[in-house]
């Protein structure tokens, strides 16, 4: 149905340059979601009060949205201290769905008042993300959202072999011959692992903590709006310049590859080989498999922090903002 308003042209404008700064698709987009927030608001009018991690009736499809952390999150030391010669591992390729799952850590850890052991923190998350994944999934099937614009991307696709590999990625694992952990969470700091006897425990960092805090758009109010906002795009950048200089300086140099050169980003391949090779992360003769995973998966994580954004041909990547213009943020406040 189309419908026709007046708006005042300071008002137009102020729209216009959320749309202009990525936060939203399109001013339609803006609007839905304007419409939809309301309706939320007058629909929970005399509704009793629900708990901070429970969610409230929006109108994205009939879904529960308005997933909120709890106010206090226990934390403890991240494993390890050294995270500055590393690159992150291309298959963790998304920050949505990292945030889903350091939101029900960050439940799980409130409700119990401390570290829970691993195993319990990995089938609390499974059980609790999958609500999350069908919700957004039903809203892209009945929007016939295109798959390079899907905000499932990441999430598990079944329960099964796609949920254990989403566990290990955004909850974590330990390596056993190693004895040391490994995932998303773990490599920026914002996970803490804690051996305890023949057993690992697991709870939020402080500055994971923080990152749970900042209240994110589509866990608040629905899959019509952004995966992350400004703020934690913010807080992501900062985390990696401050913890883990190898990758902030590719990301740098995959900017400016991409700003300097043409065309898709499979042909900037043997710049990125250049980099790769002097890498203290990957060493001499990197496979072209490699390089080309290694790069694909740090410009998708930059095309979720606002650095990049998708070109109109497939493969392309545009720049949008250099990571060092992102103000830098506390991070443990």
């Amino acid at each position: 149905m189309r419908l026709f308003a007046e708006l005042e042209p300071a008002t137009y404008e102020d729209i216009q340059k959320l749309v202009q700064d990525g936060k939203y698709d399109s001013i339609d987009q803006f609007l839905r979601v304007a419409a939809q927030n309301q309706l939320a608001v007058e629909r929970s009018q005399g509704e009793p009060q629900e708990s901070n991690s429970s969610s409230k009736s929006t109108a994205s499809g009939g879904r529960h949205w308005r997933y909120m952390p709890p106010e206090e999150i226990p934390t403890g030391p991240p494993f390890g201290e050294h995270r500055d010669g590393i690159l992150l591992f291309s298959q963790y390729y998304r920050f949505f769905p990292l945030k889903c799952a350091l939101l029900k850590l960050a439940e799980l850890t409130a409700d119990t008042g401390g570290a829970v052991p691993l195993k319990e923190a990995r089938e609390y998350v499974a059980e609790e993300v999958w609500p999350i994944r069908e919700g957004i999934v039903d809203w892209e099937d009945r929007n016939d959202i295109k798959k390079q614009n899907r905000k499932s991307t990441g999430l598990p696709k079944d329960k099964d072999q796609s949920m254990k590999r989403y566990l290990d990625h955004y909850v974590g694992k330990v390596k056993t011959q190693k004895g040391q952990p490994a995932g998303f969470g773990h490599d920026l700091g914002y996970v803490s692992f804690q051996e305890d006897s023949m057993d690992w425990e697991i709870q939020l960092t402080l500055t994971g903590a923080r990152f749970v805090q900042i209240e994110n758009p589509l866990l608040a109010n629905g899959p019509e709006t952004p995966t992350l906002n400004e703020e934690e795009q913010a807080f992501v950048v900062t985390t990696i310049r401050n913890e883990l200089d190898e990758e902030y300086r590719f990301m740098k140099y995959v900017y400016n590859v991409l700003n300097e050169g043409e065309g898709s980003y499979s042909n900037q391949l043997d710049q990125f080989r250049d980099f790769l090779e002097d890498s203290p992360a990957v060493g001499d003769d990197p496979s072209d498999n490699s390089v080309r995973s290694t790069a694909g998966g740090a410009i998708s994580r930059m095309v979720e922090l606002g650095i990049l954004e998708r070109g109109r041909r497939r493969g392309w990547y545009n720049t949008k903002r250099h990571p060092d213009e992102y103000e830098s943020v506390s991070i443990e406040a």
